[in-house]
C-alpha cells in the first residue's frame, strides 16, 4: 500500500514539475512590427509569468507606452510590471546606444504558438512573435507574394543594352500591395520625381496604403527616370519624410530607394514585409542580410529588380565612402588625391560589376554610366567634402537643448572653396552628357545643375562646361538652356518675350511645352496671391537699436514668437518655408507670430512677389538693422536660413537650425503651455 501511495505521490510531483517547467525562447522571430528601435531578445512562460526581455536601440531618451498587453487569439494580458524601466522617466542608453528592460504579463496558455505585442496608441506593435521555429534549414515562404511578381522577378538576358527614353508628358502610374500588411502599420508612400528641364524638384506625391495593403499612385513625368521614394509609417496628414528624419523620428522610415518610372506606363510593386522584417532585425535567429524584399513587374521590371537584387547600393557606398568619410586624412587630401580617391572606387566597382553572376547586359550599363555620374558628383563637391571633413574632426561645443533636454555637441561649419584648375574638371569629358540614355539618372540632374556653376582658378567663365568638354551643343547644353531659362521662377518672376522666341527655336517641343506651362501656373499664382490678406508689410526705416527691437519683437509681447532670418535667394529658405506653410494654421494668430527678417540683398520686386505666400509679419531691413536685431536674438552665423523660438515673455527657447517641422511644432505647443 505504502508503495503505491510513493508512486502517486511521484506522479504527481512529476507532473508538477513539469506543469512548472519554463518554456524559453531565444531571439524569437515575428512577422510585422512598428517601431524598430526595440527587439525581443528572449521569452521566458511559466505558470506565474509570461517575461519579454527586451533590447532598446536609441541613442538618448528610451519612451514606452505604459498601456502594453499581449493578446493571444482574441484575448488580452495586461502589462504586470517591468524590471528596470520606469514610464515618464528619462532612461539614458547606453555608450552603444542599447538599453536593456523586461516586462512581465500574466502566463499565456503552454500550448500557444504565436502572440502579438500591442498598445493603445499603436506606436509599438510586434505581430506573430513566434513561440515555435521551423526545421532547421527551412527556407522562408514566398506563398503570400503574388505569382505575377515572381514571374517578373526571374529575368533571363536578352542580350540588348538599355533603350533611349523618349519625351512625353504623361503620368506614369505606380501600383502594388504590401506584402504581409497590417493596417495598424498605416504606411504612407511618398515620391518626389524632379523636372530635369525645369531644374527643380517637384512636390512629393503621397499615397496611403489601403487596408489590404494596396496602394496607387500618379507621378507626372516628362521622360522614364528614376525617382526617389519613401516607405513611411503614418497616413498622409503626418509630415514627410524629410521632416521626419531631420527631426530625428529615423523609427517611422521603413525604406527609402530609387526605381525607374515612365511616362504613359504601369510599374507594378510588391514589397514583401516579412523579408524586410528578417532583414533589418538585429537579434532574431532567423535573420536573413539577403532577403530579397523588392518584386517589381509591368514597365522597368528588369531595371527595377537588378537594381535591388544585386544590390546597387554597395557600389554607390564604396564611392561615397572613398572621400566623404569626414575623416582627419579627407580633409587632408589635396584636390588630385582626392580626384584619384573616386576615380580609383569607380574603376575598383566597374571590374566588379564586369564580372557579376546575374547582372544582364541592360543593368551592367545602367550601373556603369550611373556610377559615372555619382562619382562626378562626389568630384564636384570637393569644397563640402574637404571642409565637412576639417568641420567633423575638429573640437565642438557642448550644448543643453531648452525643449527637449537632451545634450549634444555641435560644431561650427564653413566651407572652405578650393581652389581648381581646369585639369580637375577633365572628367567631364569622359561623361556621356549627350547620350539620351542619362536621362533615366537622378544624377544626370546633378551634373546639370554643378556644370553650370564651375569656377576655374576662382574665375567663373560664360560657358565653362562647354570650354572643358570641346563641344557646346547637344542635350546636355539644351537641357542646361532649359534651366537658366527657368531659374527666374524661384523668384516669382515670368518669361520674357525673348524666352518665349528662345524656346520655340528648340529641338524639342517638350521642353517649350513644360516651361510654358509651368510659366502660366506662375502667372495664376502671382494673381490669386494679389488677394491674400494674411501677411503684413511693415517699415522700420529710420529705427535703430532697442526702438527697432520693440518695433519688431516688442508688439508681439505675450505671444510665442518663430522669427526667420532669410533672403529670397536662398535655396533652403524657400524650402523650409514650404515645408512649415501647412503647419501655421494649426496656430492662433493671436497666440503664435511669425515674423520674417531680410535685408537689401532680397531685391524689393522679388521680395514683394514672394511674401504674399509666407502669412506673418514681413520687414526688410538695412544690414545694420539686420545685424543688430540677429545679434539681440542671439544669432551668431552669417549663413540664412536662421531661426529663433521665443516664448511669450520673449526668452530664446529653441536652437536656430531648423531640422523640419519636428523640431517647431513641439517647441511652439511647450511655450504656448507656459
Amino acid at each position: 500500500m505504502k508503495t503505491h501511495i510513493l508512486t502517486i505521490l511521484s506522479i504527481l510531483l512529476i507532473a508538477g514539475q513539469m506543469s512548472a517547467k519554463e518554456i524559453v525562447v531565444e531571439h524569437p522571430a515575428f512577422s510585422a512590427r512598428i517601431n524598430d528601435r526595440f527587439e525581443i531578445e528572449k521569452i521566458v512562460i511559466d505558470n506565474k509569468a509570461t517575461t519579454l526581455h527586451v533590447r532598446g536601440y536609441y541613442f538618448g531618451i528610451v519612451n514606452v507606452d505604459k498601456d502594453i498587453y499581449l493578446e493571444v487569439g482574441e484575448k488580452e494580458y495586461p502589462l504586470q510590471q517591468t524590471e528596470n524601466l520606469e514610464f515618464g522617466k528619462r532612461m539614458d542608453t547606453d555608450e552603444n546606444g542599447e538599453y536593456v528592460f523586461s516586462l512581465v504579463f500574466p502566463p499565456i496558455p503552454a500550448k500557444t504558438e504565436r502572440f502579438d505585442l500591442c498598445t493603445r496608441s499603436k506606436d509599438w506593435m510586434i505581430w506573430d512573435i513566434e513561440l515555435k521555429r521551423p526545421k532547421k534549414n527551412s527556407k522562408p515562404s514566398t506563398a503570400h507574394i503574388p505569382a505575377e511578381f515572381i514571374k517578373a522577378a526571374t529575368i533571363k538576358d536578352d542580350g540588348k543594352g538599355l533603350e533611349a527614353p523618349k519625351w512625353t508628358v504623361e503620368y506614369a502610374w505606380l501600383k502594388g500591395i504590401f506584402a504581409g500588411y497590417k493596417p495598424e502599420m498605416k504606411l504612407c508612400i511618398e515620391v518626389t520625381p524632379d523636372n530635369i528641364i525645369l531644374g527643380t524638384r517637384r512636390e512629393s506625391l503621397f499615397a496611403d496604403v489601403n487596408d489590404d495593403g494596396t496602394f496607387e499612385i500618379a507621378v507626372p513625368m516628362t521622360v522614364s527616370r528614376q525617382v526617389w521614394f519613401c516607405i513611411v509609417s503614418g497616413n498622409t496628414d503626418k509630415l514627410d519624410y524629410f521632416n521626419f528624419t531631420r527631426a530625428g523620428n529615423h523609427d517611422k522610415v521603413l525604406v527609402t530607394g530609387d526605381m525607374v518610372l515612365s511616362p504613359g506606363e504601369k510599374t507594378l510593386l510588391c514589397y514583401d514585409l516579412p523579408a524586410h522584417f528578417r532583414k533589418k532585425a538585429h537579434l532574431r535567429y532567423d535573420q536573413q542580410t539577403d532577403a530579397k524584399i523588392f518584386y517589381f513587374a509591368g514597365a522597368n521590371a528588369e531595371i527595377n529588380n537588378l537594381y535591388y537584387d544585386a544590390d546597387y547600393n554597395r557600389y554607390s557606398a564604396k564611392i561615397n565612402k572613398s572621400v566623404g568619410s569626414m575623416s582627419a586624412e579627407i580633409a587632408k587630401l589635396t584636390p588630385s588625391e582626392y580626384k584619384e580617391r573616386v576615380m580609383n572606387a569607380k574603376k575598383e566597382c566597374f571590374a566588379d560589376i564586369d564580372t557579376h553572376p546575374f547582372l544582364t547586359r541592360k543593368m551592367k550599363e545602367f550601373f556603369k554610366m550611373n556610377l559615372d555620374y555619382l562619382a562626378a558628383t562626389n568630384l564636384f563637391d570637393i569644397s563640402h567634402n574637404i571642409s565637412t571633413a576639417k568641420n567633423m574632426s575638429a573640437p565642438g561645443d557642448t550644448i543643453k537643448d531648452p525643449v527637449t533636454g537632451m545634450i549634444s555637441v555641435t560644431k561650427s561649419y564653413t566651407i572652405e572653396r578650393i581652389e581648381l584648375d581646369k585639369e580637375y574638371y577633365s572628367f567631364l569629358k569622359d561623361l556621356p552628357v549627350n547620350n539620351p540614355i542619362s536621362l533615366y539618372f537622378t544624377r544626370y540632374f546633378n551634373a546639370l545643375n554643378q556644370s553650370r556653376f564651375i569656377t576655374i582658378n576662382n574665375e567663373r567663365t560664360k560657358t565653362p562646361a562647354a570650354d572643358i568638354i570641346g563641344i557646346s551643343e547637344g542635350l546636355f547644353f539644351d537641357l542646361m538652356e532649359c534651366q537658366e531659362i527657368c531659374e527666374p521662377f524661384d523668384r516669382k518672376r515670368t518669361l520674357t518675350e525673348a524666352n518665349i522666341e528662345l524656346l520655340k527655336q528648340m529641338k524639342e517641343p517638350v521642353f517649350a511645352q513644360v516651361i510654358l506651362a509651368q510659366n502660366e501656373k506662375l502667372l495664376a499664382r502671382i494673381e490669386s496671391n494679389k488677394s491674400r490678406q494674411d501677411y503684413r508689410i511693415h517699415d522700420v526705416q529710420g529705427k535703430e537699436n532697442e526702438e527697432l527691437f520693440d518695433a519688431i519683437i516688442g508688439k508681439e509681447k505675450g505671444k510665442v514668437v518663430l522669427v526667420d532670418v532669410w533672403a529670397t535667394w536662398c535655396g533652403p529658405c524657400r524650402s523650409d518655408n514650404e515645408q512649415f506653410a501647412p503647419h501655421k494654421s494649426k496656430f492662433d494668430p493671436d497666440k503664435v507670430a511669425f515674423v520674417y527678417l531680410t535685408n537689401e540683398t532680397s531685391p524689393m520686386d522679388t521680395w514683394r512677389l514672394m511674401i504674399p505666400e509666407l502669412s506673418g509679419e514681413h520687414y526688410r531691413l538695412t544690414s545694420s538693422q539686420l545685424n543688430y536685431m540677429k545679434e539681440r536674438l542671439g544669432v551668431n552665423e552669417n549663413s540664412v536660413p536662421q531661426y529663433v523660438l521665443l516664448d511669450k515673455n520673449g526668452n530664446k527657447v529653441s536652437p536656430s537650425r531648423f531640422r523640419g517641422v519636428g523640431d517647431f511644432l513641439p517647441g511652439i505647443n511647450k511655450a504656448l503651455e507656459k
